[in-house]
């Protein structure tokens, strides 16, 4: 994946161990290097974040500084802050910095690290994350380690129940938090969600109830879902279906705000869940395709996205639950559009190999060609394409 390395789980999306919730301060993915004043830290940091950025879009976190001041006398910001601004910034074409001295604000609610693929904290030896740690010259460090303590650096080696990395070994050291990262992306659960909350006005019948393979297309995405996520859900509008399939049906809790609606309410319900979404209008995605936009996962970035000619596809989607904190904002803005909030912001987007996988079937006669051309493409053609439709 160009621009980001794959972070290869060690177990499959299904077999992964439940792991309890685990709130984040900045960033799902972020780690703390603490230790005494003095010890290294910020020199260690510098190194990763060198070795990290060229693949990666990291943020850093200052973790309780002594008193600072980023401001200049005189200048319009300073002279604005010392006339009672308790938020103060200034831009460029290229920078920003906020200044904000409100009672109690705290730089986790910030946005602006989630569109960070990951994070790097300095010190917050307080903190509930995954920490390594500086040990100092005389090891004081070690009577007083952190809750969160994953691995040791140093200088000289030592005999510990954690692993033990020299200061200098930033390749290592860089490989421990990628596979540390790797292995919270893979106890991550998925959510297999099938988006039929449409009103088909234009099909005319119910997309969910039509059949193209051996079931109707929601009993046939269920099944093609199971192996590649934990549990399957229907998004539908109220009233649409009996709760009568076995599976969980989330009725629309946002009204008339078409697929967003839907992914929401899904959200809403399973917060610590990634969702693999799927709309029932496209009978060409099956189990090669699912394979492969698991492949392309990017569990760091918002949303794992294919492309197809008509550009982005965000009805056959894996979002993650960074991305619905923008979602929630956006609909705050009343944006209700699923492909806006993605064009936006940090995504992975790629060209799924079977170019008709994204075919959509909205219309009657779409339907028909599909039908028409199903025995066609069983005996080896190409099957439906946007030409046909």
């Amino acid at each position: 994946m160009a621009g980001l390395p794959h972070l290869k789980a060690k177990t499959t999306m299904r077999d992964a161990p439940h792991l309890p919730h685990l709130s984040y301060l900045y960033n799902p993915y972020e780690i703390a290097i603490c230790g005494y004043s003095g010890g290294g830290k910020t020199h260690l940091i510098e190194r990763l974040l060198a070795s990290l950025t060229p693949d990666l879009v990291m943020g850093y976190v200052k973790h309780r500084a002594h008193a600072f001041h980023m401001d200049r006398p005189g200048k319009d910001t300073d002279r604005a802050r010392q006339a009672g601004a308790s938020l103060v910034s200034i831009a460029d074409g290229h920078h920003q910095a906020l200044i904000d001295a409100c009672e109690g604000a705290s730089l986790a609610s910030d946005l602006r690290y989630l569109r960070c693929d990951a994070v790097i904290v300095e010190g917050g030896k307080d903190l509930s994350m995954p920490q390594i740690v500086v040990v100092d010259a005389d090891k004081k460090i070690l009577d007083d380690l952190p809750r969160g303590a994953i691995a040791l650096c140093g200088q000289e080696p030592l005999e510990h129940a954690l692993p033990w990395y020299h200061r200098d070994a930033i390749a290592d050291l860089r490989s421990l938090i990628l596979d540390r990262w790797a292995q919270e992306a893979a106890a991550q659960p998925i959510l297999g969600l099938i988006l039929a909350g449409g009103r088909s006005q234009r099909m005319g019948l119910d997309k969910g109830v039509l059949q193209y393979h051996q079931h109707p297309q929601i009993s046939h995405l269920a099944k093609l879902l199971a192996p590649f996520s934990r549990q399957v859900a229907i998004s539908a509008r109220p009233g649409q279906y009996e709760a009568e399939s076995g599976l969980p049906l989330l009725e629309d809790q946002f009204l008339d705000m078409g697929p967003l609606g839907g992914l929401l309410t899904a959200h809403r319900r399973y917060p610590t869940h990634a969702l693999l979404s799927l709309a029932c209008d496209m009978p060409n995605i099956d189990a090669t395709f699912l394979t492969a936009l698991l492949r392309e996962r990017s569990p760091l970035r918002l949303a794992t996205v294919p492309r197809g000619e008509a550009g982005l596809e965000p009805l056959a989607a894996i979002y993650e639950p960074k991305f619905f904190r923008f979602a929630w904002e956006a609909l705050g803005r009343g944006e209700v559009s699923p492909q806006g909030l993605l064009q936006r912001h940090r995504i992975h987007s790629f060209v799924p190999e079977l170019k008709n996988a994204l075919v959509n079937v909205n219309l009657p006669a779409d339907r028909e060609a599909w039908l028409r051309h199903r025995e066609g493409r069983d005996h080896g053609d190409e099957g439906l394409t946007r030409e046909s439709v």
